[in-house]
């Protein structure tokens, strides 16, 4: 019992400690078109917050697919941004 009790506070603990982490100021995402670099902290006060890209919860882009819809469509949609492949993936 102590030592269920005991796994489940260090769980949370851990929990709230990385949920609590300041998000990166940029990224650079690898991908087979060439390096994109996101200025996350830029984005993130434009957007108007984390929830405009992170509805659930921040959470990391799985896949090329999830990666355009995001950025495309919020780009198109305020009709800003980089759209063409080009603009985004630079060859190093």
């Amino acid at each position: 019992m102590f030592r269920t009790l005991l796994a489940a506070l260090l769980g949370l603990a851990v929990a709230t400690a990385a949920s609590a982490a300041p998000p990166p100021k940029s990224v650079t995402f690898k991908s087979k078109a060439g390096l994109v670099s996101f200025e996350h902290e830029a984005h993130n006060k434009r957007a108007g917050g984390c929830k405009a890209c992170h509805p659930a919860a921040p959470a990391k882009l799985k896949g090329k697919e999830q990666a355009h819809t995001l950025c495309l469509d919020c780009h198109k949609a305020k009709n800003a941004g980089p759209m063409k492949c080009g603009d985004c993936h630079k060859k190093s």
